[in-house]
């Protein structure tokens, strides 16, 4: 039986190959670890624009609903706004900047329909229509208003940032 040896100047490839692959190695796995952490963010960022762009549809669609039943507004500021509906109960919507959540009370029931609202403005108008436009004038006189005006934005606290959401507007006219 031969028995066969190897020079030291080949032993020492192995040992140079392994370090570059292990070097390779991490090069990859740190690429991989970089990318799910930058999908990570963008899909909680994606999910808090969907939250928020749902929690606003329920909102629009309980303004509307309550605004089309209004008979006439009692109250209007730039951030709270009370209606009388047609079965003569009083809603109230308030925003309330220190928590920065819009609030709906009917009765001693109160929803919190928005979190996180970092503007938000009511404004009323009267039903005629400005000329060459399709805006309405504005109101200043509670028995003239016919329409209100609703605008907001709400934010998403992620933990690197904050992230504004798209502005949502909303213009009601009252039926009466």
């Amino acid at each position: 039986m031969a028995c066969k040896t190897t020079s030291t100047s080949e032993s020492g490839a192995v040992l140079a190959e392994a370090v570059i692959g292990l070097a390779v190695g991490a090069i990859v796995l740190g690429g991989m670890c970089a990318f799910s952490v930058f999908t990570g963010q963008n899909l909680a960022t994606f999910y808090n624009f969907v939250d928020c762009g749902q929690n606003s549809r329920i909102t629009i669609n309980q303004m509307a609903k309550d605004f089309r039943m209004a008979t006439s507004v009692t109250n209007i500021a730039s951030n709270t706004v009370s209606m009388v509906l047609f079965d003569g109960s009083l809603v109230r919507y308030d925003f309330q900047a220190t928590n920065a959540t819009l609030v709906r009370a009917k009765g001693t029931a109160t929803t919190t329909l928005l979190k996180d609202c970092n503007r938000f403005a009511f404004s009323m108008y009267s039903r005629n229509i400005t000329n060459g436009t399709f805006d309405y004038y504005p109101s200043t006189n509670v028995l003239d208003c016919k329409a209100v005006q609703v605008i907001w934005c709400c934010s998403s606290k992620l933990p690197t940032r904050t992230v504004d959401d798209i502005p949502h507007s909303a213009t009601f006219v009252l039926r009466n």
